[in-house]
């Protein structure tokens, strides 16, 4: 009678532990299944954050592409009788090509004037810029050489008209608009020496930052 009994049980026993045994395991895939399509999730999401982060690569590598063949050929069509405008302190050949090409210095004068104050000479200069371009510039040196009788540098003077830092809180120099000093107003160059020959100076842009 023991053993009809025993049979039985053994088999409610070892059919319970398979039940729980599938039970946990149909939790486990559960779980596994719910992570799985959290990084499916999430790998979706990085895969359009990459995609978006080429696109804006493709896009900034085209634009300058096309700044670059634009400069290339304003540099061709450019007066060949010009006065150089850039110096080689500028290192980026973009920056550079833009200064030298679209960047132009006007109404260059420079004197001896009679200081207000002491009443001694002081040599004087004034000027105008144009931004010939299509980029927004929003800080620009431009360096002044003097020079003597016999065409030597014997001075230098550089003013940074556009400067958002500056105290007056100049703007910056956009596509296709002028600079101008104030009507009556001249910079001083401190440094120049009575060897300087009067009206002989050159202008170059020797800073230059596009807005970004």
């Amino acid at each position: 009678m023991k053993k009809t009994f025993v049979i039985p049980a053994v088999a409610v026993l070892i059919s319970a532990l398979l039940g729980g045994c599938n039970s946990g395991q149909a939790d486990e895939l559960a779980t596994a299944k719910t992570e799985l399509e959290k990084l499916k999730t999430e790998v979706t999401s990085l895969n359009d954050e990459v995609k978006e982060s080429k696109d804006k690569v493709a896009s900034l590598e085209k634009e300058n592409k096309t700044l670059t063949e634009q400069l290339a050929l304003y540099h061709e069509q450019t007066n060949k009788g010009s006065e150089p405008t850039t110096s080689a302190a500028i290192s980026d050949p973009v920056e550079q090509e833009y200064a030298k090409n679209f960047i132009e210095v006007v109404d260059l004068k420079a004197k001896w004037y009679t200081d207000s104050l002491y009443g001694n000479k002081v040599a004087g200069y004034t000027y105008s810029l144009k931004n010939k371009g299509n980029k927004d510039v929003e800080y620009l040196t431009v360096t002044l050489y003097f020079m003597d009788k016999d065409g030597k540098t014997i001075s230098e003077a550089s003013l940074t008209p556009i400067n958002p830092a500056d105290i007056f809180d100049n703007k910056p120099l956009k596509a296709n608009y002028s600079w101008k000093m104030d009507s009556g107003t001249y910079y001083q160059a401190k440094d120049v020496s009575k060897d300087w020959k009067e009206g002989s100076v050159k202008a170059e842009v020797t800073e230059i930052r596009f807005k970004s």
